[in-house]
Formats: structure tokens, sequence, C-alpha cells
């Protein structure tokens, strides 16, 4: 599917912007994470991810500067209103516990962290890629900021004003151990930078949103 969209864009000379992932680059030795961090993803999801950057650098590679060119934007934890569910990123599996007035459950110790990015930023940093002057590459979507699981978990036991304390179980298989993006390129390139901060972000968020 991915090869036939850039295929199509290619004939028709139409810029492509697609969500690629951070989970291309499964557990970095080095944070914060740049562009240039070897593609070492340890799900499926980021092995489709990689092929699908793999199938787009084909098409970079021999652009003639008469295709629109292809930009692939690595998101990190994307969240925000609109999240339902079926969906199991942690803030939401987070948001579900708490909205029963039960503790958030935490995958391991709580000491991996991520960067957290809202679902507005993102829509920004489509609609920049879009309009950008810079024709092909790949770029990271986040804050350049991080929180611990366990952190987490404590901010958005206080948004909801409960006297709660988190749970622990196993880790998860395959658990990416930190996750930080180096935003430095996608500000240069098309120019993009976040705006929502966390704790804003999320007491929107729980104002706002119910999970089902």
């Amino acid at each position: 599917g991915t090869k036939n969209i850039f295929e199509l864009a290619t004939k028709q000379g139409t810029r492509v912007v697609y969500a690629s992932s951070s989970s291309i680059y499964g557990n970095p030795h080095t944070i914060p994470i740049r562009e240039n961090t070897p593609r070492l993803p340890e799900n499926p999801y980021g092995i489709t991810k990689a092929d699908c950057e793999t199938i787009a650098q084909k098409y970079i590679k021999h652009d003639d500067n008469c295709n629109g060119g292809i930009i692939g934007l690595r998101y990190f934890n994307v969240y925000g209103v609109g999240q339902t569910g079926s969906y199991a990123g942690v803030i939401t599996q987070f948001m579900r516990r708490l909205e029963s007035k039960q503790s958030p459950v935490i995958n391991g110790n709580g000491l991996q962290t991520r960067d957290f990015v809202h679902v507005k930023d993102v829509a920004r940093a489509n609609l920049a890629a879009m309009k950008s002057n810079t024709r092909n590459g790949f770029f990271n979507i986040g804050t350049g900021d991080s929180i611990s699981i366990s952190d987490l978990a404590k901010m958005m036991i206080r948004i909801y004003s409960l006297d709660v304390k988190p749970k622990h179980a196993d880790p998860l298989p395959g658990d990416v151990a930190h996750s930080k993006a180096d935003t430095t390129l996608a500000a240069r390139a098309i120019p993009w930078r976040y705006s929502t901060h966390l704790k804003d972000g999320l007491s929107n968020l729980v104002s706002s949103t119910t999970i089902v």
C-alpha cells in the first residue's frame, strides 16, 4: 500500500508526508535520538515502519526534481483528544484506570522514559512538512523532553486529584528503556517546534475526554 502511494504521487508530481515512527530506532544507545541513529526496530510495528522508510528512500534516491518529494515524520509518543481504549498507549491505559478511581498499572519498574508529543503539535508538523521548501527527508517529531512512566503516573494522579498509588506489573517483552527526540533537524528543515507542554496537554485531555 505504501509503495502504491509513493508510485502514484511520483507520477502525479505530488508531495507525500506520511507517518513513520520512533519505534524504528528500537533501544538506542544514545539519548537524545537523532535522525542518523541506526534503525534497529524490536517489534513488528517498528519493523513495518522501517520497511516503509526503505521504500521511501528508493523513491527519494531517484528524485529528479520533477516529483513532489517524500517526507517521513518519525512520531514519538503521541497523545491527545480523540484517543480511545482501542489504542493501548500508556496515557490511555492510565486514564481508563483513573477515571474509575483505580490505581494506574505500570509495566516494569517505571524508570523507562518517553517523549510525549501532543496531537495538535503533530498536526502542525504535518502541515509544516507539506508546505516546507524541504523536498525529502525523515524528521523526529517529539518535544526533546522526556518523563519516566513512574513520574507520568504520579502527574496524572495529581491531575485527577486522587489519593491512590501506582501498581506495578511484569515488564512488557521488548519494551524500550528510554526514548527522547532530538528535534533540531525538524526545527531547521521544516521548520517546526512543539508548543504544548505535557502537564498542560494532560490537563486539557483529562477535562475534555472520556475513554471508551
